[in-house]
């Protein structure tokens, strides 16, 4: 009976000193662990970028002169550079873009090319007429991506008709 316990407790171990490395080679090579959806965090940045956006338009619409647009025009160009980060990690022509963000560097640009002068009333008004459509973009980029990293079809129209709306304007202001 010894000899039996003896052999069993035997097989048990080796069972296990054999047993235990090959579920955990299995779990290493096999079992995924859980990611984060690429789509999801590129999300969260945008909004980061696009609250940053917010704040320094806001900054600069009250700003006295060309000198003061310097932070914004980052911005600008941050939010950008990230949202078509985010186009490209959701899948080609899934987002909408944001292309007014680049007439608004270029009126921008623009602004800052006569050198350091005061603002104009009319370039204020531009100023803070961006700062409403930035503000009123937040509740919309807030709904664009869901939590599994899918694209809101709803939300992302309303993006596509307020940048257009938006370009629109941008592209009267620099045509005059």
């Amino acid at each position: 009976m010894a000899r039996q316990k003896a052999k069993a407790l035997f097989y048990v171990l080796l069972f296990i000193l054999i047993g235990w490395p090959i579920v955990q080679m299995y779990q290493v090579y096999v079992a995924k662990p859980e990611q984060e959806n690429a789509t999801v965090l590129l999300h969260q940045v945008s909004m980061f970028q696009l609250q940053l956006l917010q704040s320094v338009t806001t900054e600069a619409a009250g700003a006295g002169s060309t000198g003061s647009l310097n932070s914004l025009q980052q911005a600008a160009y941050t939010m950008q550079f990230v949202h078509q980060r985010l186009e490209l990690a959701a899948g080609k022509g899934k987002v909408a873009g944001l292309e007014a963000l680049a007439d608004f560097q270029q009126y921008l640009l623009s602004l800052q090319i006569t050198g350091n002068r005061a603002l104009r009333p009319e370039e204020t008004q531009v100023l803070e007429r961006m700062n409403k459509f930035v503000g009123s973009l937040q509740p919309i980029y807030g709904r664009l991506i869901t939590d599994e990293g899918k694209v809101s079809k709803p939300a992302n129209e309303e993006l596509a008709q307020a940048d257009e709306a938006m370009r629109q304007f941008l592209q009267e202001v620099l045509l005059e």
